[in-house]
């Protein structure tokens, strides 16, 4: 991975990559910096036969205490996020609550319950996280994704989007940047909504 430029660990545990805390040690952990980046590391992995697990804020992720002998790539230094209009895109490790802000620095309604997730876009994504009575389906317009070795970008209905469920849980797809579509608002209303969300939470 060196030679790729990428940050590198080889004293690292689930334990230290997981909210739950818990996991053994891991052979090496890589940390892409760019979107190329994680698709080199991806290529090369696959095309060498290395185990791998892609890893980001890792919420809910209950780890086995064996040593795992592969490579985790964590996508925590992935997380740019742009804004066009109603459309705000993400790259994979971006966290959720980093969306929100955005949300209501822009005034955009409908990804309010991004902010009670723990988690970083892909997860959501690929787990069509949700709360509140809303998941990622309902603002999700397009994720780019490797897929076979191929960059390509699919729509929604792509996505085969059920309940905790998606295409992306099948191992030949990696989540690389998301694009979300969401209403015009005020940020007034969308920081107020989140405030309630959060508190509703806390209950």
């Amino acid at each position: 991975m060196h030679s790729l430029g990428i940050t590198t660990n080889t004293n690292c545990t689930f334990a230290n990559l997981t909210t739950l805390g818990v996991g053994g040690t891991i052979s090496l952990v890589v940390y892409p910096s760019s979107t190329q980046q994680l698709i080199s590391t991806t290529r090369y992995l696959r095309h060498n036969k290395i185990p791998f697990y892609i890893l980001g804020k890792g919420s809910n992720v209950l780890a086995s205490d064996d040593h795992f002998d592969g490579v985790v790539i964590s996508t925590k230094n992935l997380c740019n996020i742009a804004s066009d209009g109603n459309f705000v895109t993400a790259e994979c490790g971006a966290p959720t609550a980093k969306v929100a802000q955005i949300c209501i620095a822009k005034g955009l309604a409908g990804g309010e319950f991004l902010a009670c997730l723990p988690a970083s876009v892909g997860g959501v994504v690929v787990c069509n996280a949700g709360c509140f009575g809303q998941c990622a389906k309902d603002i999700v317009r397009s994720v780019k994704v490797l897929h076979n070795g191929v960059v390509k970008t699919l729509s929604a209905k792509d996505c085969n989007f059920a309940h905790r469920n998606s295409i992306f849980k099948n191992a030949n797809y990696v989540v690389l940047q998301v694009t979300f579509c969401l209403q015009s608002s005020t940020p007034t209303q969308v920081a107020h909504k989140i405030q309630w969300m959060r508190g509703q939470k806390a209950k």
